[in-house]
């Protein structure tokens, strides 16, 4: 009976202890009852109890509290002084009350520290010297408040929390003409630093409970500004980055939004600006221009995509880790980083990777449960960012295709039936002419241009094919479509199209027939609505046409397939039957067609060059009537600078052109002449000055009152 009774104690004994880590255990000692004893137990009650009530009350100030009862321990254990010193980091700073710590004396926690109170706080075990004056361990001690009354024993004890971690030291001192410290001693202190640390483990878990309510506060907060307000998705974005960075102490982040094209998933890129350095809060995210496709990302974008769970890498040896795609992501070198994938109930929405944590070898795991309490929030606000956007596109596009249809719905003048060529005579006197790329509708022949379309159309398309109402319904539709503007209206539009038709009936066997047919009808529509002013206009004034195609309002040429194509040939790589290079000669078949018009007989090339710098002038006179200086091209007090512009764009753009098209196409060898020879008269009309251009100006002055900007 007795022997159980032993081993039970022993186990009461055993978990006792346990609430105090790495605290030196002693055996139990029977001691007398006392009235001495007694009165000593109640006072500890009591000082246990207020100790406790301080300490996980309120927002915990530790070094407040320390202050406030060192001056009971020193009571307790009959001390003649007590000092307190506070970890942060790896330094232990001498705490007084009226300072910053940061600004006392300090010194690295480390083994072989010269301070006692360092390698207390390194080993987080005490340590009892009866007479510091002769202790040979320590070179610089402990602290000397008096050198005319130096202390002889010395208590110094750490506080350490169950979790293991040393926030603080109590360093106690006595008079020579004291005892030394004893086991009494010992065993109290030990008792009560073991209960602050327990106390203020408890309090900061308090603390991080009331943070993680703040931070769903804020999160709710945050989410409601997003429901309710119209942010963009860049503010959005850079919003959670700066939230992400504060809370984790990250040094980058790097944020890919998803975007699902067609049947392929890709993202597009916010990074910091490289001009942000390593500041906690970004002002912008800047998105990147070119999207990386997440099936040929063999990195941690693709993985993060695949596994749809959160990845903490620590190290650059970890086998997640790409070094050729991974190795300088937001523009700093990587050393660890979290990877946490966003979805929906469905699909991706972003990926969000944080790069660097700060002071730290590696992210933690309450950096990680952080994440995942974020997630929710994040994706939920990213979602509803996709649909405002979703809808805000779908409501221009109504405004757009609103004034289309006003405009569509207009009266139309071309209602007589077009006539075919066996038809007409007329027609069929002039439908031979247009295989030749040179010629040009006579002014007095205009109210043909129906009639010819309709007639190019049918040759080119298999007659099999046809619809005849459909079509001419189609050209009338088309005519209609076009603007009354001075160069980019309907004539425009029957010009390029008749180029087109020229190299097809050049050309018979180099296309395909549905080639044929997409090219002749490409053609016709390709600057169908246009009004009559650049790209960069309609951003500035905002146009619902700039805000439906941001990257490219208007037509665009892209001048990349000619730098291809020139790679291709000069490797001799070119074939006819290759997809791909078939795609980049259609290309520049339509860029020469639409610079058709300069490669006329000049007197004609002289009428359409007056026709669009009069159309660029419209444009700049509006500009200057809104405040902002037209470019010197489009500036009408600048007009004696057209045969330099034009000589330039000749030997730039259109000649380069036309001599990649001959190359392929051999038979198109008279435009290239025709080309040349108008650079020629380009450079005598610079050679013979200013007067001479002057003479054979045409320009239409345009009244500044009756200036306004004007879409329909």
């Amino acid at each position: 009976m007795v022997g159980k009774r032993s081993a039970l104690s022993r186990q009461k004994f055993e978990k006792a202890s346990q609430a105090f880590p790495r605290q030196r255990r002693y055996e139990k000692q029977v001691v007398p009852f006392s009235p001495e004893t007694i009165t000593r137990v109640k006072n500890d009650a009591i000082y246990y109890t207020k100790l406790f009530n301080d300490l996980t009350s309120g927002e915990v100030n530790i070094s407040k509290l320390l202050h406030a009862n060192i001056g009971f321990l020193k009571t307790f254990t009959k001390s003649l002084y007590g000092y307190v010193y506070l970890v942060n980091k790896n330094q232990l700073y001498f705490s007084t009350p009226t300072t910053n710590e940061k600004e006392n004396d300090h010194w690295t926690i480390e083994q072989d520290s010269p301070r006692i109170a360092a390698a207390v706080a390194y080993k987080k075990e005490f340590v009892v010297i009866k007479d510091v004056r002769k202790q040979k361990r320590f070179l610089l001690g402990c602290h000397i408040a008096d050198t005319y009354n130096i202390p002889k024993s010395l208590l110094c004890v750490p506080l350490v929390t169950p979790s293991d971690v040393c926030f603080g030291v109590i360093e106690l001192q006595r008079h020579a003409t004291e005892e030394p410290y004893g086991m009494s001693d010992i065993k109290t202190i030990v008792a009560i630093t073991g209960w602050m640390g327990a106390t203020v483990h408890q309090s900061w878990e308090r603390m991080q409970y009331e943070r993680d309510l703040e931070l769903a506060d804020s999160y709710a907060y945050f989410l409601y500004k997003y429901l309710e307000g119209d942010s963009d998705v860049d503010t959005l974005i850079t919003d959670i980055t700066n939230i992400i960075k504060d809370r984790l102490g990250a040094e980058k982040c790097v944020f890919y939004k998803t975007d699902q094209k067609e049947d392929e998933l890709v993202a597009y890129s916010f990074e910091e600006s490289l001009a942000s350095g390593n500041c906690k809060f970004v002002d912008q995210m800047y998105m990147k221009n070119t999207p990386v496709r997440s099936e040929d990302e063999q990195g941690l974008l693709s993985l993060a995509l695949k596994t749809r769970e959160i990845m903490n890498i620590e190290d650059v040896y970890d086998p997640r880790f790409n070094p050729y795609k991974d190795g300088r992501h937001g523009g700093v070198n990587f050393r660890n980083a979290l990877v946490l994938p966003i979805w929906n109930s469905s699909r991706p929405l972003a990926v969000l990777m944080i790069i660097n944590k700060v002071g730290c070898l590696r992210f933690k795991s309450d950096d990680e449960d952080l994440l995942k309490k974020m997630c929710p929030y994040m994706a939920a606000a990213l979602e509803h960012n996709y649909y405002r956007e979703h809808n805000n596109t779908r409501e221009i596009e109504i405004d757009y295709y609103r004034d289309l249809v006003r405009q569509v719905m207009m009266p139309c003048r071309h209602y007589k039936k077009l006539k075919q060529a066996q038809d007409d005579s007329t027609v069929a006197e002039v439908f031979p002419q247009m295989t030749d790329p040179v010629w040009y509708l006579k002014s007095t022949d205009e109210e043909m241009k129906d009639h010819l379309l309709l007639n190019m159309m049918i040759d080119v398309i298999n007659e099999t094919d046809i619809n005849m109402a459909g079509l001419q319904r189609m050209i009338r539709w088309a005519h209609t479509g076009y603007r009354d503007v001075q160069y980019h209206n309907f004539e425009h539009a029957f010009n390029v199209t008749h180029c087109v038709y020229s190299v097809i009936k050049r050309n018979p066997d180099r296309f395909k027939p549905i080639e044929k047919k997409g090219l002749i009808i490409a053609a016709l529509f390709h600057d169908i609505d246009h009004p009559g002013y650049n790209n960069n206009f309609l951003h500035l004034t905002r146009h619902s046409l700039a805000k439906l195609y941001p990257e490219s309002t208007l037509e665009c040429h892209h001048y990349s397939n000619r730098s291809d194509l020139c790679r291709i040939l000069h490797a001799n790589e070119f074939q006819w039957d290759n997809v791909s290079h078939r795609i980049l000669v259609k290309s520049v078949v339509m860029t020469y067609a639409d610079l058709s018009g300069l490669l006329k007989d000049f007197e004609v090339v002289q009428t359409l060059t007056n026709r669009l710098y009069s159309e660029f002038y419209n444009q700049g006179d509006i500009e200057a009537a809104l405040g902002y200086p037209p470019i010197s091209m489009m500036d009408r007090k600048r007009r004696y600078i057209v045969p330099k512009d034009q000589y330039h764009f000749m030997n730039v753009i259109v000649i380069p052109c036309v001599e990649l098209l001959t190359t392929l196409i051999p038979n198109t060898q008279v435009s290239l002449d025709k080309g040349i020879e108008i650079s020629n008269r380009w450079f005598d009309i610079i050679q013979k000055g200013q007067k001479y251009w002057a003479s054979i100006d045409n320009f239409e002055e345009v009244e500044k009152e009756s200036i306004r900007i004007s879409f329909t």
